[in-house]
């Protein structure tokens, strides 16, 4: 990610999501910038009750792979990169179930990597804390949850976020910034 190479130092970088992408892409641009906005439309996950069933919440596993070890180790945090690996269920290969020729069951497998890496099994939930403990860790990021992104102008450097707050009343809140990362997901608004 070489946003120092478009937005001067002193520049405002605003990032629309806290996922991993978001959550990564804000601890990357503290390294280079002093004014980090994240922006959140859920509320703050790490501060809800465990006592949720995991069957209740809306979540997958997340699958990481060398690229994504690569890039957390990149970050600089290595305390962070232990945090999410000391949970990661290595993934070696799949079994690819089938029938041969002569209707027998078969079972082949079939590694993810020529060079034996794996993919490791993350929870989501789990992957998102340690991240978002880590910006709040992180002076000169700042995160906003409950905003709901609805309107960017690229040409004047500004978007618009309603503020959804669960005991507040809905506003609009007017956001400048040098530099725009959308990272909101798939029903994303930056994306339309």
């Amino acid at each position: 990610m070489a946003m120092d190479a478009g937005a001067p130092e002193k520049a405002k970088i605003v990032i629309v999501g806290t996922g991993p992408v978001g959550s990564l892409a804000a601890l990357y641009a503290s390294v280079h910038h002093d004014n980090v906005e994240v922006y959140e439309l859920r509320g703050d996950d790490r501060h809800t009750s465990s006592s949720t069933s995991s069957m209740l919440q809306k979540t997958i596993n997340f699958t990481l792979s060398e690229r994504g070890i690569r890039a957390l180790e990149k970050s600089g945090r290595t305390d962070l990169l232990s945090v999410i690996m000391c949970t990661a269920i290595p993934m070696c290969g799949r079994i690819i179930h089938g029938r041969s020729a002569t209707r027998q069951l078969t079972e082949i497998f079939h590694p993810y990597d020529v060079h034996g890496n794996s993919l490791y099994s993350l929870d989501r939930t789990a992957l998102n804390r340690a991240l978002r403990q880590e910006i709040e860790k992180t002076t000169n990021v700042k995160t906003f949850f409950h905003h709901k992104l609805v309107r960017t102008d690229l040409t004047a450097r500004k978007t618009w976020l309603d503020q959804r707050g669960p005991i507040t009343a809905p506003a609009t809140r007017e956001v400048d910034f040098d530099f725009l990362i959308g990272a909101d997901g798939a029903h994303s608004i930056m994306r339309q």
